[in-house]
């Protein structure tokens, strides 16, 4: 692997500009709405709207955090109403977390407001291009974190 030309050749430095640029527009929208999402619970919603039911091992391992932090976010999102926590019937030390009406309806406000950021940022880049950037940024993921995503 060659050493980059410029800042800009570096691949470590534009994830992390992107991410930045991404998380800003994303954190400016969701504060505009006047819920108090933080950007943890919001990502929460989000994984709970492509998987209602998980575990919450699996939403700590999916955000790459430790167990009481996972908790005690859980925690305030449970106290406002966003999400209920059960025992899992099978698994009697694991709980299942899913979404209550009040955050299913700031869910699907705050994916809709923010999708526009989603299609600003992937504007004018064709599927195949994202395929690939996907496939390129789960290995790094990947190689960064020692688990399959």
């Amino acid at each position: 692997m060659k050493q980059p030309e410029t800042l800009f050749d570096n691949t470590l430095y534009l994830i992390g500009e992107n991410d930045k640029s991404v998380r800003d527009s994303v954190m400016k929208i969701i504060r505009g709405k006047g819920h108090g999402i933080s950007p943890e619970q919001f990502t929460i919603l989000v994984i709970l709207f492509y998987q209602d039911g998980i575990t919450q091992t699996e939403i700590g391992t999916q955000l790459n955090r430790d167990k009481t932090t996972i908790s005690r976010v859980l925690g305030r999102m449970i106290k406002n109403e966003l999400i209920t926590k059960t025992t899992d019937t099978g698994q009697k030390r694991e709980n299942k977390i899913f979404i209550t009406p009040k955050g299913m309806k700031i869910q699907q406000e705050l994916i809709q407001a923010t999708g526009p950021v989603y299609l600003q940022a992937l504007k004018d880049i064709e599927e195949k291009d994202i395929e690939v950037a996907n496939r390129v940024l789960r290995k790094i993921f990947q190689n960064m974190n020692g688990s399959k995503q």
